[in-house]
């Protein structure tokens, strides 16, 4: 392994040069690799004590090296003077990083980063710079000084995460629209990796500047990525809402209300997409497929029947608006119900259909059994004697209750004319 690789040229080193103090740092460095690195500190720093000027910074710079997996303090101090000794000494300088790191002396960690990265390129160098930079954001409270790093690894290399991400947080936070539109452009065209974040935030970014035709095409991406994209589709109908473009607020509700969402939010969808329907686009039949799906959802209501009628008697489909008033009669109370069974067997009477006009009829005196006009309009619309005889009958008794608690004054028959009339 690398290892034995070092510990061999190292061997070879001292057999070309056994008195050069590069060879015995070397053999000294690579005895036992990985093990007791403070013994071997102690041993590098007793030859230092007593070798020649020329030597020194060699051995002083293997001691440092050795000491940054034991004392680190003692490691810091002598990487220091190394590199203050020699500014060339690449070996140094990435001794103070390792050393500075474990030490937490995060000044001399971007300082060391620094040095490096001008001898390098590629993703060592971009990695030394995005270490640098979060130094410099997570320990010394330094936005000014990471950005400039970060951006030069992202425009080098936009399909870095870590300069991204952080880039991105830095101009976020102080709100720069512009650029963060920049350089989530130049991320979409340099990864595949997490498009949909990506178009969405876009679309966000372009809606923020009032830049509307471009947010619609980034939604147009997402949408194609995933089509059941809720805070997609949502923009997308806010943004053609405030544009006046009706139709397309309706597709895109009713795709919300058909994607994987809470009932509350389908049932929200589908009543949004009804509004639309109904008062911007001026098409009763489509507005009553929506509340349709809202009843279909569980939350249908009076309110929401009656709104169906009225919407199926404009397209003409007296049927349906019978069907949804008896929905609407079976939800209702007192007049309310009477009165809603009355519309629907009316309604149920033009479409031909007697039977369920009839079981319309008798409903609505069991709903408003003291209200005698209900009774008699009733018993006068059944068809024969026979079948008017039942809510007749319900009328005159409810009449001579009214007027036994007083609630009626008496006609002169006590009001047995006018039922009488509805058994004729």
């Amino acid at each position: 392994d690398a290892a034995d690789d070092v510990f061999l040229l190292a061997q070879d080193l001292g057999a070309r040069a056994p008195d050069t103090a590069s060879a015995r740092a070397g053999i000294e460095e690579t005895l036992e690799p990985g093990d007791d690195p403070d013994a071997r500190a102690a041993s590098l720093l007793g030859v230092l004590e007593h070798a020649s000027p020329s030597t020194q910074p060699v051995l002083r710079a293997a001691a440092g090296r050795a000491l940054s997996a034991a004392r680190r303090q003692q490691a810091l101090e002598i990487n220091r003077a190394v590199v203050e000794a020699d500014p060339w000494d690449l070996a140094g300088w990435e001794a103070l990083r390792t050393a500075a790191r474990a030490a937490g002396a995060w000044e001399d960690v971007v300082r060391a980063c620094d040095q490096l990265l001008a001898h390098l390129d590629g993703d060592a160098a971009h990695g030394l710079q995005e270490e640098a930079a979060a130094v410099l954001l997570d320990h010394l409270d330094d936005p000014a000084g990471a950005e400039p790093r970060l951006a030069a690894v992202f425009e080098e290399d936009p399909g870095r995460p870590n300069a991204f991400h952080r880039l991105h947080d830095l101009l976020a936070e102080r709100a720069d629209a512009e650029a963060l539109v920049r350089i989530v452009k130049r991320r979409i065209d340099a990864t595949d990796e997490g498009l949909e974040r990506l178009f969405y935030e876009l679309a966000r970014l372009h809606r923020s500047r009032g830049e509307l035709d471009e947010a619609l095409e980034a939604i147009e991406n997402l949408v194609l990525l995933d089509e059941q994209h809720v805070g997609g589709l949502a923009l997308a109908v806010e943004i053609n809402v405030s544009r006046g473009s009706w139709a397309p607020a309706v597709d895109g509700l009713r795709l919300i209300a058909k994607a994987d969402v809470p009932a509350k939010q389908k049932r929200i969808s589908r009543l949004g997409a009804a509004d639309f329907l109904e008062h911007k686009l001026d098409d009763p039949a489509g507005a009553l497929v929506e509340l349709a799906e809202v009843d279909a959802l569980g939350y249908g209501t009076v309110d929401l029947f009656v709104r169906m009628a009225g919407l199926a008697e404009r397209t003409g489909d007296t049927a349906a608006a019978a069907a949804a008033l008896t929905k609407a009669a079976a939800g209702a109370e007192g007049p309310d119900k009477a009165a809603h069974a009355r519309r629907a067997a009316e309604l149920h009477v033009a479409a031909g259909d007697n039977t369920s006009a009839q079981a319309a009829y008798r409903s609505a005196p069991a709903a408003a059994p003291t209200d005698l006009d209900v009774v008699l309009a009733v018993a006068a619309r059944l068809p024969a004697a026979a079948s008017r005889a039942m809510p007749a009958a319900e009328g005159e008794g409810t009449l001579r209750a009214m007027v036994a608690s007083g609630g009626l004054a008496a006609a002169p028959d006590g009001g047995r004319s006018d039922v009488a009339n509805g058994r004729a």
